[in-house]
């Protein structure tokens, strides 16, 4: 009973302290967008930083800054000057991480660029950023002193770009921030990308729990204008000149849209708040690529456009995993069989205690059998992640596995959910 007590007490004094950090104390309205270099191989990462912008406007939540839900690959955690004191952290993963998972990565080193931005700093900050290991636990791989008077720096007005607010419920620290950011659109074009914008936002917000929480949202079209149209096919050696550098052909796979280099999607929302970035594609190829807080990419022109752009962000947003079962060589090995991954909606049944056991009735069996007796159940059902079998989705079907529904399951709903009020607190 004493080490219940304890644990209890423990627990209560890590929400208190965490509920005492006050916005206002330690960060500005502005926002700090960190631009590093992440190098290494299959089993290697480094960091080393590359720029430090200072941006007008900080558009997350004010409140919770301390993320609980330890999502994602990598972790960033800011502490006060003296390193004793978290005032901010948050999950995330990134296309470094998913390129670890490629034959090419067993035989060459890489370097990407990449950036990620966290509220400014009124005074001296450390930075420290962690990747999960093998077994799950995240180590630390860099840490930088940051002073919000350094020369290093960089202050200057960054270019503006026309911006459309679609959905406006509320001020950009009490709602969720999409930016919709237009690519392979040239300028002439730019009526096309808002038509496009306006449809496939509409789509979002017409899937349940987005449909029952659209008044907690705000959404921004950013007008990007490119050179050409369309975006990069690699395997058919065509390319086109376009403001974001997107390519299909990620890892070899044919399907996978990405943003390469990074760097140009950070300057082209420099004035933009946001909390949700998604990268709209000027193309009728179908394919699309979500990253957990990082961006989502989807097409406009292709007969699923609606799924793409509804599946790709609930990667994106929630962290949710692929619960398909077919695998390829980039993909094949995602996932540690023995250890629970950390995504809300797929089990091994390591730890299915800390997924959604408490949602499946007790009469259902697990592993759950896939007939028409448990269909309409919760249960866990072999064949997500990559794999046919030793990996479990909550249902038989979920827009997160198929095109046949328009539709997340019961247990993607509730982690999208915690996502939404987590992001949207007054």
């Amino acid at each position: 009973m004493k080490k219940l007590a304890f644990i209890i007490t423990f627990c209560l004094f890590n929400l208190t302290h965490y509920s005492q950090i006050v916005f206002s104390q330690h960060f500005s309205k502005e926002r700090l967008r960190i631009e590093y270099y992440i190098s290494g191989n299959n089993t290697e990462a480094e960091i080393t930083l590359a720029n430090l912008y200072k941006e007008p406007v900080w558009g997350g939540n004010e409140k919770n800054l301390i993320d609980t839900f330890n999502f994602g690959h990598y972790k960033i955690e800011v502490f006060d000057s003296m390193g004793t004191t978290l005032i901010y952290s948050k999950g995330f993963s990134t296309l470094f991480q998913e390129w670890q998972y490629t034959p090419e990565a067993k035989i060459k080193k890489r370097t990407f660029i990449q950036w990620i931005s966290i509220p400014f700093p009124k005074h001296t900050i450390k930075v420290m950023f962690y990747q999960r290991a093998k077994n799950n636990e995240f180590y630390p791989i860099f840490s930088e002193i940051i002073s919000p008077s350094s020369p290093e720096i960089i202050a200057e007005k960054a270019d503006s770009f026309p911006t459309i607010e679609y959905l406006k419920n509320g001020s950009c620290n009490e709602k969720v921030d999409i930016a919709i950011v237009s690519e392979g659109y040239t300028a002439e074009q730019m009526n096309k990308f808002e038509q496009d914008a306006r449809r496939l936002t509409d789509a979002l917000f017409n899937v349940s729990p987005f449909k029952e929480s659209k008044s907690l949202f705000n959404v921004r079209f950013v007008k990007v204008p490119s050179e050409e149209r369309g975006t990069d096919l690699p395997h058919k050696h065509i390319w086109r000149k376009t403001a974001l550098d997107t390519r299909f052909y990620t890892f070899e796979t044919d399907r996978y849209i990405s943003v390469y280099n990074y760097a140009p999607l950070g300057k082209v929302l420099a004035n933009v708040p946001y909390d949700q970035i998604i990268v709209l594609v000027n193309t009728n190829t179908y394919g699309g690529g979500g990253i957990y807080n990082y961006y989502s990419v989807a097409v406009a022109d292709h007969y699923f456009a609606d799924y793409v752009f509804v599946h790709e962000f609930g990667h994106a947003f929630a962290g949710l995993a692929d619960e398909y079962d077919d695998a390829d060589e980039s993909n094949a090995d995602f996932y540690d069989i023995t250890l629970e991954p950390w995504e809300p909606n797929i089990t091994t049944l390591v730890h299915f205690s800390k997924k959604w056991k408490n949602m499946v009735d007790k009469k259902t069996p697990i592993p759950t059998p896939i007939n028409k007796g448990f269909d309409q159940k919760v249960g866990a059902f072999a064949g997500a992640g990559y794999n046919k079998k030793n990996i479990y989705r909550p249902t038989t079907q979920c827009i997160m596995r198929s095109l046949d529904k328009l539709e997340f399951c019961i247990v993607c709903q509730k982690a999208i959910k915690d996502i939404i009020l987590f992001n949207s607190q007054p």
